[in-house]
C-alpha cells in the first residue's frame, strides 16, 4: 500500500494540501483547509482524521512506512511531525523526505522552534539572529532546519520554516499545573517566554502554504511575559490559585528538568517578518486574549 496525492486536478485547478503529523495544530489546520477548494491529505501516525472532505491515512513516520507518492509537483506540504525524543537529529524528517516517490512538491513548510535561538539573556531575537540550540530538543529542531533547506535547495522546492513559540489553546493551558500548586522563580529573576495561540498559528501555516514567501519566520504573538506572569494571567482567567513565588532551589527541586531547561533561557521574539510578508494580522495579539477567548471556548463546552 501506498499514499496516493493526486494532482491538481483531484479538486478544482488547485493542488493538494498535504499536512504531514494532524495533532492538536495539525487536525486545525486540516479542518480549515476542508472548506477549500484544494483536495487535503492529512498524514497521521496515530489514527484517521475524522473530518469531511479529508482523506487520511495513518503512516508510521520512523520507517514512512508505507510510502507517500505525489503525483503531480503542485502539492503543497505542512509538515509538523515532531522529531524522535531522542538525540540530536532528526531522522524522521529525513525518511520522510528520502523516501517521497514520484514528483516532489511545489511547496514545503516546515514547523520548528524558537529555542534553536538558545539563551539571549531577554534580548530581542529576530530571523537574522545566530542560533545556538542549548538543549537536544532544539537540537533536533535546528537540524530538521538544515537537513530541509538542503533538500530543498537541490529539489527547487519553495521552503518555509516557522520557528514556532510555545503554543497555546483550547486544552492546551496549565490548569493541572495550577491546582496541583506550582512555584516559580518571580519575574525579577527569570527569564521571557515567547507563545502563540493555536488558531493563529493555523491561519499562519495557511498563509505560509498559500503565498510565495520563502525563508525563515518567527511565529509569536510579539508580546513576550515571564513564565510566572503567563501562569498568573492563565490563574486569573481560570479562577485558579496564582503562583507560589520563590528563588530558592530546594522550592524549584520538583520540576521537570524539562521545565528546568525551559526556564533557563530567555529571549524575546521579534514577529515583525512574519506580520509583515505572511500579510498576517494576529486574532489574539496578547496572552490575555487569547487565554480569555480560550477559556469561553472550554466553559462552552461543558
Amino acid at each position: 500500500m501506498t499514499v496516493m496525492v493526486g494532482t491538481k486536478s483531484d479538486r478544482e485547478s488547485y493542488g493538494p494540501i498535504v499536512i504531514a503529523g494532524c495533532g492538536y495544530t495539525g487536525t486545525r489546520i486540516a479542518a480549515k483547509f476542508a472548506t477549500g477548494k484544494r483536495r487535503v491529505v492529512a498524514i497521521t501516525a496515530s489514527s484517521r482524521v475524522p473530518i469531511q472532505n479529508i482523506d487520511s491515512v495513518q503512516v508510521d513516520f520512523d520507517t514512512l512506512q508505507p510510502p507517500v507518492v505525489l503525483t503531480g509537483d503542485e502539492a503543497s506540504v505542512i509538515y509538523l511531525v515532531p522529531p524522535p525524543s531522542d538525540g540530536t537529529k532528526d531522522t524522521r524528517i529525513r525518511n520522510f523526505l528520502n523516501n517521497i516517490l514520484g514528483d516532489v512538491p511545489k511547496k514545503f513548510v516546515l514547523i520548528s522552534t524558537t529555542g534553536v535561538y538558545g539563551d539571549f539573556q531577554g534580548a530581542w531575537v529576530d530571523e537574522d539572529s545566530p542560533v545556538n540550540p542549548r538543549t537536544d530538543r532544539a537540537k533536533r529542531r535546528l537540524d530538521s532546519e538544515l537537513f530541509a533547506a538542503d533538500w530543498a535547495r537541490k529539489n527547487a522546492v519553495s521552503l518555509v520554516t516557522l520557528r514556532v513559540g510555545a503554543i497555546y489553546g483550547p486544552d492546551r493551558v496549565p490548569l493541572d499545573r495550577l491546582r496541583q500548586g506550582i512555584t516559580l522563580p518571580p519575574a525579577s529573576s527569570s527569564g521571557f517566554l515567547n507563545r502563540i495561540h493555536v488558531d493563529d498559528l493555523t491561519a499562519i501555516c495557511i498563509a505560509a502554504a498559500n503565498s510565495n514567501a520563502e525563508g525563515i519566520f518567527n511565529v509569536s504573538d510579539g508580546q513576550p511575559l515571564k513564565m510566572v506572569e503567563y501562569m498568573n494571567l492563565v490563574a486569573e482567567i481560570f479562577g485558579l490559585p496564582k503562583v507560589i513565588e520563590s528563588s530558592q532551589l530546594a522550592d524549584l527541586k520538583s520540576h521537570s528538568s524539562a521545565l528546568v531547561r525551559y526556564l533557563s533561557e530567555s529571549r524575546k521574539i521579534d514577529n515583525n517578518r512574519m506580520l509583515r510578508e505572511l500579510s498576517i494580522e494576529l486574532r489574539f495579539p496578547s496572552a490575555r486574549q487569547g487565554l480569555e477567548a480560550t477559556f469561553r471556548e472550554m466553559a462552552d463546552r461543558n
